[in-house]
């Protein structure tokens, strides 16, 4: 079950910090955000899509949504997510707004700190009360 006073906490830290692929890219967001459902999960430091591409060829997977699958198991209907879950938006090209969280919307990082979606723009959830590996 999630920690929301801790879920939160995370959302204000994260309010403000750009986008960057060392210190604050989807992934780490998304781990930061695991957290809260007492997951501790760590992200390697990738300076640019090429390390990422390979780290997660080195985990067994194609593509961040394959890693994704892997983790939580197959991807539900965005509309159908809960707060606090890990939602898929991009396509397999790693762009920024790839991987996010669920409240109301859909939370990413953005290049001006986080950015609210609609769900329907989510390819995907997971729930990480079903965290796999």
């Amino acid at each position: 079950m999630i920690d929301l006073e801790r879920f939160y906490s995370t959302l204000a830290d994260w309010q403000a910090r750009p986008w960057s692929w060392r210190r604050a890219n989807c992934c780490q967001f998304a781990a930061d955000c695991l957290r809260a459902w007492g997951v501790e999960f760590q992200i390697p430091d990738c300076r640019r899509p090429a390390d990422a591409r390979a780290w997660l060829a080195a985990n067994g997977a194609p593509t961040l949504l394959a890693y994704l699958e892997q983790l939580f198991g197959p991807g539900r209907p965005p509309l159908t997510a809960g707060r606090g879950w890990i939602v898929y938006a991009g396509g397999d090209d790693l762009r920024e707004l790839s991987v996010g969280v669920v409240d109301r919307e859909a939370i990413f990082v953005g290049e001006n700190g986080l950015v609210r979606e609609p769900l329907s723009n989510c390819r995907a959830a997971f729930n990480p009360g079903g965290l796999h590996g």
